[in-house]
């Protein structure tokens, strides 16, 4: 009873998210999630190995998840983004609480390479969205913003927000768009050797930057946080 309460609830949230998908794919999708949250694995034969359902054998269950995450109809950032949405309302509590995202890239299994977007809520990180990189090693401007864009659209109204992006995400480009596209504040992790314009004269990073310090640019308020990083504004 239990099982098909979970199961029922689910199945209506899971229609709200993929409402174009056909009814079999939300069944589908809607086992595929409980078997993830029961076995705490996104492996899809331990997902497979736990679903209520006993009817449908091991071996097809695994094929029917496989098949679901290939269909070109389930885009994780359209799916995600009502929970995304909902999870950022909560996060900033009507503006009170200013909103920490962290934009970073993973290799899962050596083969897929995603770019993706979290939040930082207490001593977690909780998973927005993400895009797959088409190939090996860094991602390009055009994904950024593209995975950026999409969590601008999913910040509630009045939001205060900072991004936080490792040295893979220095670009004075991505930089200058965040604010000047986004109007977000944004800290972005610079090697020691970058130059910056401070005061009239040109300097290295690491010549300005001091753990525990803040310096303000005369062109905006550029801040230098630890010793490789740089915030907005530029």
């Amino acid at each position: 009873m239990y099982l098909q309460t979970i199961s029922y609830q689910l199945g209506v949230r899971v229609k709200g998210l993929v409402p174009y998908f056909h009814k079999s794919h939300l069944e589908n999708l809607m086992l595929l999630v409980i078997g993830i949250a029961y076995r705490r694995s996104v492996s899809l034969p331990k997902a497979a190995s736990a679903v209520p359902y006993r009817r449908i054998q091991l071996e097809s269950r695994v094929e029917r998840f496989e098949l679901l995450v290939q269909c070109e109809k389930l885009i994780p950032l359209e799916a995600l983004k009502p929970v995304a949405k909902k999870l950022l309302k909560g996060v900033s509590r009507r503006g009170r609480v200013e909103i920490c995202a962290i934009m970073d890239r993973t290799m899962i299994n050596d083969t897929i390479n995603l770019l993706y977007i979290s939040v930082a809520y207490g001593r977690r990180a909780l998973p927005l969205g993400w895009v797959r990189v088409p190939h090996e090693g860094n991602s390009g401007l055009k994904l950024q913003q593209q995975l950026l864009t999409w969590f601008k659209q999913c910040l509630p109204e009045g939001a205060r927000v900072s991004v936080i992006a490792d040295r893979e995400f220095h670009s004075i480009y991505l930089a200058q768009w965040i604010e000047n596209t986004l109007g977000l504040n944004f800290v972005l992790r610079i090697k020691a050797g970058t130059k910056v314009y401070y005061q009239g004269c040109w300097f290295s990073a690491g010549e300005l930057a001091r753990k525990g310090e803040i310096f303000f640019g005369l062109r905006s308020e550029s801040q230098l946080r630890d010793r490789r990083s740089i915030g907005s504004s530029w």
